[in-house]
């Protein structure tokens, strides 16, 4: 997403918090705006580099979640003080509001009123799984609401190019790590008045690499990656209502998550083709990354997923860390 690259070009195969990094060939989104005069600023944390100065972020905060609007809001009226001229701004703020673990909360009432995705089986265990992931969708929504907010407080909106997006699908089996659809497809909400029309939608393939070639395409930054070495292509056209040649098809893959497990994928309007490199290898859970609530869920998952998917489950999944 912040190169324009796909994962084997960039050197980020799996988590930084596993050892994966950023090659130092890439030109990070963050570094050409910071190049091109823009002051950078990333509050929150980094999941594509070891170290964000290098990344191209001059500002570094960080804290938790609840903090971070008043921190934005800090930074809108900095910049509300400065001719938009001459102090352009690129904030990249990060959420972990339904990251997991979610953490348990949940309104109650929720659980039997919520909709399950088909590919999630109806178990209570599920169903409150699901209801978490609402609860905290709230609070994300809310510290965006807080944020648009201070946006317009300072009259930045009309010239502050807006989005929320996220970097892969919903945290359930069949969907997040995996290259189904439900695993590559995100949110992506982009707001800039004068620019791209309120309320509208967009029906399109469109892909992650897509995402810096389009942000300096908007902002009217011209860059030798973009024609050459980008795997994505700008669809700042297609958000402006203007004439747009789409994909032919997209592509997508996995090799390192929490388990090496190699897999490529191409994506068409009407097809899909995913290759899986290692199908019959053990599925390894380990018990430092499993909350109680999540065990819950993968006990009842589980059988279901190994007759799917011929898993084995390797033992290293130790019963005093799951029940």
């Amino acid at each position: 997403m912040l190169t324009g690259l796909l994962p084997h070009a960039n050197g980020v195969n799996g988590q930084i918090n596993r050892g994966w990094d950023l090659d130092r060939h890439t030109s990070p989104l963050a570094q050409i705006l910071r190049d091109e005069g823009y002051t950078t600023y990333l509050v929150g944390f980094s999941h594509a580099c070891q170290d964000p100065t290098w990344e191209g972020f001059d500002n570094l905060q960080g804290g938790p979640d609840p903090e971070q609007p008043a921190k934005a809001g800090a930074i809108f009226e900095r910049h509300s003080q400065q001719t938009s001229d001459d102090s352009p701004f690129f904030l990249t703020l990060t959420t972990q509001a339904v990251h997991r673990p979610f953490g348990g909360g949940h309104n109650p009432g929720l659980v039997d009123q919520v909709s399950l995705p088909p590919y999630l089986p109806d178990l209570p265990a599920v169903r409150e799984d699901v209801a978490c992931l609402h609860h905290y969708i709230a609070q994300a929504d809310e510290q965006l609401g807080q944020i648009w907010t201070a946006l317009d407080e300072t009259g930045l909106t009309q010239e502050t190019l807006f989005i929320f997006t996220t970097d892969h699908g919903a945290a359930f089996g069949r969907a997040k790590a995996t290259l189904y659809d439900p695993g590559l497809q995100i949110s992506f909400l982009a707001r800039w008045p004068g620019v791209i029309s309120p309320h509208s939608q967009i029906n399109a393939l469109l892909s992650n690499v897509d995402f810096t070639p389009t942000i300096l395409d908007l902002v009217g930054i011209s860059h030798p990656q973009a024609e050459t070495t980008f795997h994505g292509q700008s669809f700042a056209a297609l958000l402006r209502h203007e004439p747009y040649h789409q994909h032919r098809a997209i592509y997508a893959e996995h090799t390192y998550g929490v388990m090496y497990y190699p897999a490529r994928a191409i994506r068409t309007e009407r097809y899909k083709y995913i290759v899986h490199f290692r199908p019959n290898q053990p599925l390894i859970l380990e018990p430092h990354i499993i909350t109680r609530a999540e065990s819950r869920w993968l006990i009842s998952i589980i059988p279901r997923l190994c007759l799917e998917r011929n898993f084995t489950i390797c033992r290293k999944i130790h019963m005093s860390s799951i029940i």
